[in-house]
């Protein structure tokens, strides 16, 4: 697994998965988007490995109620988040 950041990406990432051409699998994150590249690689590791593992075919995701219910009480207990936003001007 070859991992590196790459400037000039209209992309958050991409991956090239390993091959007969391609030696190892490759994953590439945007410099604009480095902060985020923890969560970006792993992302792409995970849709790869569910590719690989399936020959051809694609991974499927799920999403799991109680994580959703966790992120929306984390998230909606942020006070930066309570109240209306303020009025946008025209």
């Amino acid at each position: 697994m070859l991992v590196d950041s790459v400037g000039g990406m209209d992309e958050y990432a991409d991956m090239k998965i390993a091959t007969r051409g391609i030696s190892q699998h490759y994953v590439r994150v945007s410099e604009r988007m480095s902060k985020y590249a923890d969560y970006l690689v792993a992302t792409q590791c995970a849709m790869m490995l569910g590719r690989w593992t399936r020959s051809g075919q694609a991974a499927k995701f799920v999403v799991r109620d109680e994580k959703l219910a966790y992120l929306g009480q984390k998230i909606g207990g942020d006070a930066r988040l309570k109240g209306n936003p303020a009025a946008a001007e025209m």
